[in-house]
């Protein structure tokens, strides 16, 4: 499995888990993911 496609996969997990949280549009949903250590998105 390369990397890009685990990437993928543990994303989508992470989104998955943002979104569960409760609304959140997209600006707020990329500062999530930064602090989750994803800063290039």
């Amino acid at each position: 499995m390369s990397s890009t496609q685990m990437l993928k996969g543990i994303l989508e997990g992470c989104l998955l888990a943002v979104i569960s949280e409760g609304e959140i549009y997209g600006y707020e949903m990329t500062k999530v993911l930064a602090g989750y250590g994803f800063s290039d998105i």
